[in-house]
């Protein structure tokens, strides 16, 4: 059995030295959902606290004691699935006593998406009956941080906000994420790794020309 640690995205998050950028944010657990989610496993407890960060940045997908095997078409076959404690995180259906699919821990991820964005608690000093009652009832969800959006940003929005639709078939699905982020982590950061390497060239190229022109004056 592997040994990733014990620093968890949740610890990453609330250290306001950490600096969780387009990169960081790529690395999430979506191919280990992929994994779980294709032999029929539902982690259904899925959070920033149950995301280990390695050694090497990457992350772990841990606690499994809340996930429960399902039927592919109709969903959770045991529907004893006990209490939740981290009631932020759930989806609507869960929240309406529905038998959880798939989709259940896409909203859980979409949630943890937004919190690496917005650095704080989901429905943080909000009354918790109120909360659940309004993300059931009016489609409530944490709102949106007040940060300025690039092109990275406004897609990184759009996704979360997918995946937290309200009607579960909108959401993606584990695959779906998979390949998008790998498609975003060759677009968006590799992009930005070449724009700034070639900024620190023409920088360098500038000194050195104004080296030399001084040198040879």
């Amino acid at each position: 059995m592997e040994l990733a640690g014990r620093r968890t995205l949740q610890s990453l998050i609330n250290d306001d030295s950490e600096i969780l950028c387009e990169e960081r944010r790529l690395r999430l657990i979506a191919s280990a959902l992929k994994y779980s989610h294709d032999k029929s496993v539902v982690h259904l407890d899925l959070k920033p606290a149950n995301i280990l960060i390695t050694a090497d940045g990457d992350c772990k997908l841990c606690d499994f004691g809340c996930s429960q095997k399902i039927d592919n078409e109709k969903g959770l076959s045991n529907t004893e699935i006990g209490p939740y404690r981290h009631l932020a995180y759930r989806a609507p259906e869960l929240l309406r006593g529905e038998a959880p699919t798939k989709k259940a821990d896409i909203f859980s991820f979409g949630i943890t998406l937004w919190e690496m964005l917005a650095r704080k608690t989901p429905y943080s000093g909000e009354n918790q009956h109120v909360v659940i009652f309004g993300v059931v009832a009016y489609g409530q969800r944490p709102k949106h941080p007040e940060i300025e959006c690039g092109p990275f940003e406004e897609c990184y929005r759009d996704l979360y906000s997918q995946c937290w639709s309200a009607n579960s078939s909108d959401r993606p699905d584990a695959k779906e994420l998979v390949e998008l982020l790998k498609i975003w982590k060759n677009f968006f950061v590799h992009k930005m790794y070449n724009i700034i390497k070639c900024t620190l060239y023409f920088l360098c190229t500038e000194y050195t020309h104004c080296i030399l022109y001084e040198k040879y004056q």
